[in-house]
């Protein structure tokens, strides 16, 4: 995808852990690490917010307006901005994949966040 000009995080790394790890069958474990400006996740909001810690969403909301949105900070809504601006850049990451053909089921975080949070 990345050799395509196609935005994605990078493989930096990837190791077996001498582990099997039950899916649809026991396959080896591993470990893949990847590179990017953040691991922000659209799925850390979701977690928090799954379980009422409005705290907890307003701190993730307000550390990723410092880090990746800080022209949200200086809007008369700052949490929409910064929901706009992450739906702006949600859109700008997922076309590219769609008009290379990839398409999946529910474009999960671990897919998504590589733009997410950076520009």
């Amino acid at each position: 995808m990345a050799a395509l000009g196609v935005p994605t995080t990078r493989a930096l790394a990837a190791v077996t852990t001498g582990e099997w790890v039950l899916r649809e069958t026991s396959l080896p474990g591993a470990v893949l690490t990847r590179v990017a400006a953040s691991h922000l996740r659209v799925g850390t909001f979701q977690y928090f917010a799954a379980r009422g810690d409005t705290v907890g969403v307003r701190t993730l909301a307000d550390y990723a307006i410092a880090r990746h949105y800080p022209e949200a900070a200086q809007a008369a809504q700052p949490y929409r901005a910064l929901l706009d601006g992450v739906i702006a850049r949600q859109a700008q990451l997922i076309a590219p994949w769609m008009l290379l053909g990839f398409i999946h089921g529910v474009m999960n975080t671990d897919n998504t966040s590589s733009r997410v949070f950076h520009p």
